[in-house]
């Protein structure tokens, strides 16, 4: 896929689900982050991925990035995994918050079955991520995954812990989209490797933003 063929516009692209999860279990996340800021680190760089930047075929405004895995080649011009973001990660060692994000992504995996009708796997996980004031993810598709040769991502999933910081709202240019999500939202988009899907995360300009991603392959 190079990223502009053509999508299936019965569908809808963005999706977004608002008390995704029971409230005591979200509440129970939401302090688990708050409680373990400490534990999340930066996990660029890696020698695995690397990233190009593209220009949209219909609007040269949009420039974006797209990964691919460094062993099969076309290093050239290319950035590090980790040169695009500055956004810390952390996979949560309490059991309860564990099990809770896992059934989070079975929960998405599921809305997307539903929605379009696809079967798929979810790409490791949980994690959380934050991102704390000048953190931001630059405009990117979704792209390869690590574990699984040949496989790439059909759908992306962004479930948000908390909504009380500034800045941090996720955009989509191609469609015109920026979004900043309620607490215990989840937001799923399919065709993500499509340029028109191309987003990015803005800054946090204070304040930190907790949420936790999928990544879901079609089987």
């Amino acid at each position: 896929m190079n990223g502009s063929e053509p999508v299936n516009k019965v569908s809808p692209r963005i999706s977004v689900f608002t008390d995704f999860l029971p409230h005591d279990k979200w509440r129970k996340v939401d302090e688990y982050c708050r409680g373990n800021t400490e534990r999340f680190q930066f996990v660029g760089y890696s020698d695995k991925v690397g990233w190009q930047e593209h220009i949209h075929s219909t609007d040269p405004e949009i420039k974006y990035q797209r990964s691919f895995l460094t062993e099969n080649g076309n290093n050239e011009n290319a950035t590090r995994h980790g040169d695009n973001y500055k956004i810390s990660m952390h996979e949560p060692v309490d059991g309860d918050v564990h099990k809770i994000l896992l059934w989070m992504l079975i929960k998405s995996r599921d809305v997307i079955k539903t929605i379009y009708g696809n079967d798929t796997y979810f790409e490791s996980g949980p994690w959380l991520s934050m991102a704390s004031e000048g953190d931001y993810m630059a405009l990117h598709c979704d792209g390869v995954f690590l574990a699984t040769e040949g496989a790439s991502t059909d759908f992306s999933s962004v479930y948000y812990v908390n909504d009380d910081y500034e800045g941090g709202e996720l955009y989509v240019p191609a469609i015109g989209l920026s979004i900043k999500p309620k607490a215990n939202s989840l937001v799923i988009w399919s065709h993500v490797w499509h340029e028109d899907m191309a987003h990015g995360v803005k800054p946090i300009t204070s304040g930190s933003r907790f949420m936790s991603q999928g990544f879901f392959w079609s089987v």
